[in-house]
């Protein structure tokens, strides 16, 4: 059979000293060493019915009263189920601690049983260890409760009552009359309130603003971010690298403007005039051109990224090594005697 290593401990030194503990203890351990060997239980006592409770709904380590470990048995190199079974036929068993130990560098790992003899209150966290308490019925599990505390309130005794004292002493002096408020004529400065503050100053307009005319030269102010130039008229203009992200150019004339590298990503470019005009890297994302007037006008190495140019007029218009295109919207737009070169096929498909 199995071999089972086993050893009695006990939390506080020097309580094995008397007598009839140990003589206790010697027996307590001959009988689960009988049912380790035989597996029969050594007596019928424990035929009440029973059942396991976790001390105080935890898993952890048992402990008694004291906040120690209490006394038991310990056996090692066991299972479970071996440990319960012992600590079930065992009259004087209370509970019972099972703790599997992981391997430590690569080795095997090891399982150990507590057999407990004494009252277990409460659990103590440890890693692997679980702690189930005997319940039998009939017997004092759990414990009783305490006695009800005393009333907090008591009814209040009045002393006896006493005859009135007799006045003996002076009668009060007369007090002083107060003469009647009178409010101030005007607040103390302290409850004045604070003056208001300025309002905050706008932020000055954009200077680029006053440049917008036809023929303009654009090289030495290129801010036009999100700029407000619907019907502009800038015809011829120089407008080569101007910002115009997120601008509104709504019907706005750029016939003959320069264009190249102008940045008009998502900018709104609806019934926009932009025929005859070279777009050399312009950037198009997301811009709306919607029945704009793109004719004659050249795309060279433009980007078209989910550009709209639903209905828009792209007639002759010439298109030089312009990618990513299928993305962009040409539904409705007129596309006759215009040219692709070097670009994505889809673009006029």
């Amino acid at each position: 059979r199995h071999q089972h290593r086993y050893t009695v401990r006990q939390a506080q030194t020097g309580a094995c000293s008397s007598g009839g503990l140990a003589r206790s203890m010697r027996l307590f351990r001959r009988r689960a060493a009988l049912l380790l060997l035989c597996g029969v239980p050594p007596s019928s006592a424990q035929a009440a019915p029973q059942r396991w409770i976790l001390p105080q709904g935890r898993v952890g380590g048992c402990r008694a009263a004291d906040k120690t470990s209490g006394q038991f048995l310990e056996l090692w190199d066991t299972t479970l189920a071996a440990c319960k079974f012992l600590c079930s036929n065992l009259m004087k068993c209370t509970a019972f601690e099972f703790t599997a130990l992981p391997p430590v560098a690569g080795g095997t790992s090891y399982q150990k049983c507590e057999l407990h003899v004494g009252q277990i209150t409460h659990v103590f966290p440890v890693p692997g260890a679980i702690c189930y308490e005997k319940f039998i019925h009939g017997r004092n599990y759990p414990p009783a409760r305490p006695s009800p505390s005393p009333p907090l309130f008591f009814p209040p005794v009045f002393p006896p009552s006493l005859p009135p004292p007799t006045p003996n002493r002076p009668p009060c002096p007369s007090i002083p009359a107060v003469p009647p408020f009178s409010p101030p004529s005007s607040p103390p400065p302290s409850l004045l309130p604070p003056p208001l503050s300025p309002p905050p100053l706008l932020p000055p307009p954009n200077p680029c603003l006053g440049l917008v005319e036809p023929n303009a030269d654009f090289r030495s102010c290129q801010n036009l971010r999100s700029a407000k130039l619907q019907h502009a008229r800038l015809m011829n203009s120089i407008m080569t690298g101007v910002d115009l992200a997120g601008a509104s150019l709504h019907e706005a004339d750029l016939t003959g403007a320069i264009l190249t590298g102008a940045n008009f990503r998502y900018s709104v470019l609806d019934h926009a005039r932009i025929p005859r005009t070279a777009l050399t890297y312009a950037d198009f994302t997301g811009a709306s051109a919607r029945e704009a007037d793109f004719s004659g006008s050249h795309f060279d190495s433009s980007i078209l990224t989910d550009a709209a140019f639903m209905s828009a007029d792209l007639s002759h218009a010439l298109f030089t090594n312009v990618r990513e295109t299928e993305s962009a919207t040409l539904s409705g737009a007129k596309l006759n005697e215009a040219n692709v070169l070097e670009s994505t096929y889809a673009l006029l498909h």
